[in-house]
């Protein structure tokens, strides 16, 4: 009896405790990115820069991403994957301070670039590390339980910086010291890290073909999800909104997220997942169209955004569950990496885009702009769904 119970015990601790340990790494990363994306737009703003050149600085954090997913493999592979996760927190929060102390627009932008160069290595491994240890016949679970997880550290940093405000040297050390966080979990459970091996990281472009609604889904994502975390405070101070409540819109969405994820991730392994995701870019065009319409009403508006918000990023929970449930082992690595590559990419096009649309109409450019990405997916998705045939898996 004593023999069964040690047995089990460390089974038990060894398959969960890593998978926790990652899930609260990016989540603690989650929190540092929410309050940071806004934060440097809401001080640029203070400062008199334009939306559009706000959402240029934004794109220097995306190109950052984007370059990251070509080396993060190659680190990893040298330094470790757990050692990578416990020194790109630490190397980042650094240059978070940096930020605070150089003040400049133009050091700003490479100072960008590295910060999301870091970070998004310690995403794409976190997220590397959490797909591979999942249990084959639970990982639509575990992707729900990491979503969803990310989301509340979404809307955590959110409402820090609702808390803190975007004035003074305490947003970039709060943003600063919840990255620094993220070193603890892998540092603690270093000795069950995955691992890499050489040919996980070949044809990573293919799978964009093999799976596209799973990595178009994470484009249409990223650039969704961007542009609100960079330009949505900027959004609600256009259209009448003091400071506090401009944030406040862009933790309804954060907030949706986080309520979401867990059901739709366990819908996503009951349903055809084609149709899940067509109906979901639905949505995401419904809800910007009517946004304008309603923006002047702080009550109709929450909640409209919670509701849109946290279907919306499903995108990114039923891409996920989609690509465990069709691929394993190497090829699940090398789906990973072009799905995050597609995230980078959306990174890149939306804020800029969005602060041109801003710009360009103050009430109805924004969320116009929100709304077009989704619809050039359900049209795609729509056609896809009307060739395949019932039993198809993309």
């Amino acid at each position: 009896m004593n023999t069964s119970s040690s047995q089990a015990f460390p089974s038990a601790r060894h398959g969960i405790a890593p998978l926790l340990a990652a899930v609260a790494s990016i989540t603690s990363v989650g929190i540092g990115i929410s309050l940071l994306t806004p934060l440097l737009s809401l001080v640029l703003e203070a400062r008199g820069v334009s939306d559009s050149l706000i959402g240029l600085n934004t794109m220097a954090g995306a190109i950052g991403a984007l370059v990251s997913t070509f080396y993060t493999t190659r680190l990893a592979r040298y330094a470790g994957v757990a050692r990578m996760m416990v020194l790109t927190p630490i190397a980042t929060a650094s240059l978070i301070l940096l930020l605070y102390n150089l003040p400049d627009y133009v050091i700003w932008l490479p100072l960008r670039f590295a910060v999301f160069f870091g970070l998004t290595i310690h995403f794409i491994l976190s997220e590397f590390w959490i797909v591979s240890k999942a249990p084959s016949d639970r990982r639509g679970l575990w992707m729900a339980i990491y979503a969803t997880s990310l989301s509340v550290g979404f809307a955590i940093g959110t409402l820090v910086l609702s808390l803190i405000g975007s004035a003074g040297v305490w947003p970039f050390i709060a943003c600063a010291g919840l990255v620094l966080l993220a070193a603890v979990p892998p540092l603690v459970m270093q000795d069950h890290a995955p691992k890499l091996n050489r040919d996980e990281t070949a044809s990573t472009l293919r799978y964009i073909f093999i799976v596209p609604l799973a990595i178009f889904a994470s484009a249409v994502f990223a650039a969704s999800e961007s542009s609100v975390m960079a330009m949505m405070p900027l959004y609600g101070l256009n259209t009448g909104y003091g400071e506090a409540d401009a944030n406040l819109l862009l933790l309804s969405v954060m907030l949706g997220g986080a309520v979401f994820q867990l059901p739709i991730g366990l819908l996503s392994d009951r349903v055809n997942r084609r149709v899940l995701l067509t109906l979901i870019s639905a949505v995401g065009v419904a809800g910007m169209v009517v946004l304008p319409f309603v923006i002047t009403s702080f009550w109709i508006a929450a909640p409209i955004l919670l509701a849109w918000g946290g279907i919306t990023a499903g995108l990114y929970t039923v891409g996920l569950a989609h690509l465990g449930s069709r691929l394993d082992g190497n090829a699940l690595a090398g789906a990973n990496s072009a799905f995050v590559l597609a995230y980078s990419i959306g990174m890149i096009i939306g804020p800029p885009v969005a602060g041109l649309a801003l710009d360009g109409d103050p009430v109805y450019g924004f969320p116009i702009l929100l709304a077009l990405p989704f619809l050039l997916y359900f049209i795609y998705a729509l056609y896809r769904l009307c060739r395949s045939s019932p039993d198809a898996a993309s």
